[in-house]
């Protein structure tokens, strides 16, 4: 009685990967092998101050009305519905502040008078999400604590 070795059904010949492979354990592959593998370019070696959008605003949009869609369905009244795009936009709008001032560089700092926040808003905000400066932005002459 020979004895052979059963392979697993999930032991296939494909090319050899560094990583675990269920069926051989961990992999790891002499540099020589690495050096010839080419390297697929994946959305981390992006750099985070490129300025340029990469989404098609139709799909943004598409994506939005999803999301509003499932939303209302799930929502019992108006004031949940509110309570759930608030706590849906606040994630959002957090992360992309963040990503302004890192993008902003030396330039940034934290705005903690309303008209700066206004005029962050009016400028590299607005012209970051629709690429162009926001229309009108003005004191109000009746009191010093308004814009219009």
């Amino acid at each position: 009685m020979s004895q052979q070795i059963i392979q697993p059904s999930t032991a296939t010949r494909t090319a050899l990967k560094p990583g675990y492979n269920p069926s051989l354990g961990p992999i790891q592959l002499p540099s020589s092998y690495t050096s010839q593998v080419s390297k697929a370019k994946t959305i981390y070696d992006n750099s985070l101050s490129r300025r340029t959008p990469e989404v098609n605003i139709a799909s943004l949009s598409f994506l939005f009305s999803g999301i509003v869609q499932y939303v209302q369905s799930s929502s019992k009244g108006v004031k949940e519905l509110e309570a759930k795009l608030n706590a849906l936009g606040y994630g959002v709008g957090t992360k992309f502040l963040e990503l302004i001032t890192l993008r902003d560089g030396k330039n940034a700092k934290r705005e903690t008078k309303v008209i700066e926040i206004l005029q962050f808003i009016h400028t590299q905000l607005w012209k970051t999400l629709f690429g162009k400066v926001a229309d009108e932005l003005e004191k109000s002459s009746d009191s010093d604590q308004e814009c219009k």
